[in-house]
């Protein structure tokens, strides 16, 4: 058994909340300058033309609306994808390192342990299906966890003996912090009910409509059970604060996803 220590906390959210920084910041840049949703069904017709499949299929509403998206004969699935997913994966494999060995960093030790596994999992099905630009999208919830870091490194006292690391890193936030903070409670609750309880159970839709083809075997059952598994985690972090309120915003809200996930 371990007990919660707050240095060890404070240093680790100073780590994330420069990891994170670097890989929001690469996500935005493959937002800017490809487009996932269009290049996940290119990817999508490389693999079906692999197999022989009739690629006819690659043009069905996969994200809800029409898309008719053309392969040219030597597309390959952009390397900004391949490098965008290597560096969450790596980012990955790290943390679960770091908590395995430093685990009183955290509270949550066991959850987000199974949320990294799982979600390295997703990251390595989606590279061997040319899916990498599913990750993109998937990263896009992270935007809620940077906010949520930088919230958490202004509860921590300031310690004259840190480390040079520390000093600048928890600087910087403050500094964001002190600006943006009449906004950042609110954007971070937003972005919180907005990506990880809507619009993640919407991506687990999107993937099996996807992969739901025979040619991908075992992969459809671990990007759909990895996305639907993780879909749960953000309910169940969600059910566990105590506050009744919430509980009831997230229950109708699970209702209302679940409503429409099952008219479209």
């Amino acid at each position: 058994m371990f007990l919660f220590d707050q240095s060890a906390a404070k240093l680790h959210d100073e780590i994330n909340v420069v990891c994170f920084s670097f890989l929001l910041l690469f996500t935005v840049y493959v937002f800017a300058t490809h487009c996932p949703f269009d290049d996940l069904l290119r990817a999508r017709m490389l693999v079906l033309n692999d197999y022989g499949v009739s690629s006819y299929v690659a043009n069905e509403s996969i994200f809800f609306w029409v898309r008719d998206v053309t392969v040219p004969h030597d597309w390959e699935v952009p390397s900004d994808y391949v490098y965008l997913s290597f560096v969450a994966l790596a980012y990955l494999l790290f943390d679960i390192i770091y908590l395995v060995l430093i685990p009183e960093c955290t509270t949550r030790l066991t959850s987000v342990l199974v949320h990294h596994v799982i979600s390295a999992a997703t990251i390595v099905a989606a590279i061997h299906i040319h899916a990498e630009a599913g990750i993109a999208l998937c990263l896009v919830v992270e935007y809620n966890t940077f906010l949520l870091v930088l919230k958490n490194l202004q509860q921590f006292s300031e310690n004259d003996n840190a480390s040079v690391f520390s000093k600048v890193v928890s600087g910087a936030a403050q500094t964001v912090y002190k600006y943006t903070q009449p906004g950042i409670h609110a954007m971070y609750m937003l972005s919180w009910f907005i990506l990880r309880l809507v619009y993640y159970p919407f991506l687990v839709l999107a993937f099996h409509r996807y992969l739901n083809l025979p040619v991908f075997g075992y992969y459809y059952h671990i990007i759909v059970g990895s996305t639907t598994a993780l879909t749960a985690l953000n309910y169940y972090w969600t059910f566990s604060i105590p506050n009744q309120n919430l509980k009831f915003l997230t229950a109708f809200i699970a209702v209302g996803v679940f409503a429409g996930l099952t008219f479209l």
